[in-house]
């Protein structure tokens, strides 16, 4: 009854003085219950503007109003108390906040709509400060807390269980750690706190729900905005107390959630929003100076976590990026134009595929076309010789990845001389028992195309056989190892031969 009277004795002072705003008192100065306070950040990126408001949950539901105030132009808000202990939830309403992923150069306000919130379920000590950030983190753990409780659970405990558990997953308290704006180029830092930890996670959303977007759609334009998934995330964890992607209908019956056409699940929740952390690294609206692979280990670990909220599902794997190039194969002749052909794989998207040639970019592939990336490359303007060519991907984490092959480039048509076996007497007429023959290699002939061997014969030696009735004139291509070739001319006049070039580089 004591409990119950200074309770009303509170409520009658908070309601003649409208609330405790910031910095003001919501109790009578002749009250003996201790004035505390609550205080924070509201975070969905800075909400401005926004209506927080602290209510009693002693029962396990949002009851009397305790107090309320307005969060600052940076989404700070602080209010005082003056009531017993009790569990309490806080709530923010309105205001606006603005988008970290987007258009570089351009921001994307967003305004909380009337049925649109974030709270966060927190137990008070009479007397004493209590801080309380208010997130996207601090609504899923106040939708598990609210789903223990439906279940039996005394609500105490449900709060601090749900709150241990979230932290966990975020790998910060949800509470008591002050997400920093990435977008900030004030929040610039070289190590990741535990503040920008907070930052990259409500930055993850935001990446996610930019590039989840209906094409159809301007992104972040409502429903498709970061609160817009913070209502999903309540809705689906207080269903069953799973982030399965099942809630509830307008009958109570179990039904599946999406962010327009995307069905949302444990890979969406975990792995998808783990991946969109390193893209929102790597992207040019991060202000911090923090790259990818600075962001990555965290990444790794929130994509890891294994509790039971995942409702048993093992983390799916995290497919490290690839290059591979098909063609030219290692090794081989090149000439004239050639096209170098690879796919680039990266699970947070590719940035840049880029042709190198001895270490050197010479090429880079169109956006529309970084996975299977074709690269016509002239070899002409190479010495001929060993070459190394290289594809180069760089995804939005700002990793890199390569993959390379050697080429043996030869653009030299080959030349030969001819060489007679024997031709004494050269008896024509139906008895062909001599022959002409022609010899081909550096070795023997000075043959000047850097292959070490002619495809006309073998060891770089051919022979033609003698035509029963020998024809007047005869043409000889000469290919090389590259495909180069050249075209001679054997005449046949009084049983004289003469030898003749006719074209170097005659092979298209």
């Amino acid at each position: 009854m004591r409990n119950n009277l200074a309770l009303l004795i509170s409520l009658v002072f908070l309601t003649a003085c409208g609330g405790g705003s910031a910095g003001g008192s919501s109790g009578s100065t002749g009250s003996t219950i201790p004035v505390g306070s609550v205080s924070g950040t509201s975070f969905d990126g800075l909400i401005i503007n926004g209506t927080v408001s602290v209510y009693d949950f002693t029962t396990g539901a949002k009851g009397a109003l305790l107090g309320q105030t307005t969060s600052d132009g940076t989404g700070l808000y602080s209010l005082s108390l003056q009531v017993e202990s009790r569990p309490v939830l806080v709530e923010i309403t309105g205001g606006y906040y603005v988008e970290e992923a987007g258009v570089v150069g351009s921001s994307t306000q967003v305004a909380l709509s009337s049925n649109e919130k974030l709270t966060a379920l927190a137990n008070y000590t009479t007397g004493t400060p209590l801080k309380v950030a208010v997130t996207t983190y601090t609504h899923l753990a106040a939708g598990l807390a609210a789903f223990e409780i439906s279940k039996g659970t005394a609500v105490s405990t449900a709060i601090n269980d749900a709150n241990t558990r979230a932290s966990s997953l975020a790998g910060v308290n949800i509470l008591t750690t002050t997400p920093k704006e990435i977008s900030d180029l004030s929040n610039a830092s070289a190590t990741l706190t535990p503040e920008l930890k907070y930052g990259f996670l409500a930055g993850a959303i935001s990446m996610w729900t930019y590039n989840n977007a209906p094409s159809a759609v301007v992104a972040h334009s409502p429903p498709y905005t970061s609160i817009d998934f913070a209502q999903l995330l309540y809705q689906d964890i207080s269903a069953d107390g799973l982030l399965d992607g099942i809630g509830l209908d307008s009958t109570g019956a179990a039904a599946p959630l999406s962010f327009g056409t995307t069905l949302l699940g444990v890979d969406v929740y975990r792995k998808e929003l783990g991946v969109a952390m390193v893209q929102m690294a790597g992207d040019a609206n991060n202000k911090t100076g923090l790259t990818g692979a600075q962001v990555l280990s965290f990444a790794q670990t929130y994509i890891a976590n294994t509790d039971a909220m995942f409702n048993g599902v093992p983390p799916a794997l995290f497919a490290p990026a690839s290059v591979v190039i098909f063609a030219p194969a290692p090794d081989a002749w090149a000439r004239k134009t050639i096209n170098v052909t690879s796919t680039a794989f990266s699970p947070f998207g590719l940035k840049t595929v880029e042709l190198l040639v001895d270490g050197v970019s010479v090429a880079t592939a169109p956006s529309s076309n970084l996975a299977a990336a074709t690269f016509p490359t002239d070899t002409t303007v190479y010495a001929d010789g060993a070459h190394t060519v290289t594809v180069r991907a760089t995804d939005i984490g700002g990793f890199v990845t390569m993959a390379s092959v050697q080429l043996k480039v030869d653009n030299t048509p080959p030349t030969t001389t001819l060489g007679l076996a024997h031709c004494i007497p050269c008896i024509y007429g139906g008895v062909a028992s001599d022959a002409y023959s022609g010899v081909v290699g550096t070795v023997v002939t000075g043959y000047t195309s850097p292959n070490s061997q002619s495809i006309v014969g073998a060891g770089g030696v051919w022979t033609l056989p003698m035509p029963a009735v020998p024809p007047t004139t005869e043409t000889i291509r000469v290919r090389d190892l590259a495909g180069n070739c050249s075209d001679y001319v054997v005449n046949f006049v009084n049983n004289i031969f003469s030898f003749g070039l006719l074209a170097l580089g005659t092979c298209p």
